[in-house]
């Protein structure tokens, strides 16, 4: 699995795989619902802040909008010029006015989601992994392997100061109040980094390399996921770390928390997504399995 994401009205979660299948699972009973069958291998998803809408971002270079109610693709998007080499992330604005997505072929396309057309795009010097918007909708940024994290004024679109790693940026996801910008790096860290400023706050390290991470509501709250297969929990403002949960055999490729804060999700390239309860990060040993599904419908669950 490369990629998971929860609704908004925290009804739904959604898997995307290299199977070149997208999973639709209640959040409610857990029971997968459907699949949705694709044509490439899913790289990204992303719902709508209002939960109506499912964009796909696949390896056949195809961004797909799929309706939550009847779950059928209503459009397919493509950029001014043909998409190439995949698409590696799409992203909706927090108002839902925009839609952006990176293409392997180095490019980022922005899309009104009012007329659905693409009214702006531009080539970056790299292929671009990842891509978010600030809650605030000013700010777009971007994680590349020229080792930076690249950052773009959403109104100018001009590049920003760059934030340097040492080696490839993974993931980028901005907190909940547009403060702070965390970035996930193959260099074996997340950097946290001041909106504005980008000046590198603070630097979470770790043994393996960090494929994704997110920020919970609480804004200090962030897990990571590694390519050794660890969802590692943190605390930014103690500076702790908070908790080590095992439970992958393959690299955790996506994380993401629940939009009420209790669920935070982890997918992984051992084909199994574990939503992991919270009521605490404090216990990372003695987990309770409360549901198993069958080998093609694996999703864990475990309580702290």
């Amino acid at each position: 699995m490369r990629s998971v994401r929860l609704a908004p009205d925290g009804k739904t979660l959604a898997t995307g795989s290299q199977d070149k299948t997208v999973s639709i699972w209640s959040m409610g009973t857990w029971a997968r619902e459907r699949a949705l069958p694709l044509s490439g291998a899913v790289n990204s998803l992303a719902f709508s802040p209002d939960s109506t809408l499912l964009a796909i971002g696949s390896s056949d270079d195809k961004i797909g909008l799929w309706s939550t109610a009847t779950w059928e693709c209503t459009r397919s998007l493509s950029q001014p010029h043909r998409i190439r080499m995949g698409v590696n992330a799409v992203a909706f604005a927090a108002d839902g006015g925009r839609l952006a997505w990176a293409s392997g072929d180095n490019t980022v396309a922005i899309c009104d989601t009012a007329t659905w057309e693409v009214v702006h795009w531009f080539t970056h010097t790299c292929p671009v992994y990842s891509v978010a918007f600030s809650p605030d909708g000013k700010v777009l940024a971007g994680g590349t392997d020229d080792d930076t994290g690249a950052v773009w004024d959403a109104v100018t679109w001009e590049r920003e100061l760059p934030l340097t790693h040492s080696h490839y940026v993974n993931d980028v996801v901005f907190s909940p109040d547009s403060r702070a910008l965390a970035s996930a790096s193959m260099d074996r860290s997340v950097g946290m980094w001041e909106m504005g400023t980008w000046q590198r706050k603070l630097t979470l390290a770790h043994s393996e390399a960090v494929m994704c991470v997110a920020i919970g509501s609480d804004g200090h709250t962030v897990v990571s996921g590694t390519a050794d297969g660890c969802v590692v929990v943190w605390n930014t403002i103690t500076l702790e770390r908070n908790g080590i949960l095992r439970g992958h055999s393959g690299s955790v490729r996506a994380v993401a928390f629940s939009g009420c804060g209790r669920y935070v999700v982890s997918a992984s390239d051992d084909g199994t997504c574990i939503v992991w309860e919270k009521p605490s990060f404090l216990v990372s040993v003695g987990l309770s399995i409360k549901k198993c599904f069958s080998r093609k419908e694996k999703v864990k669950i475990y309580a702290l």
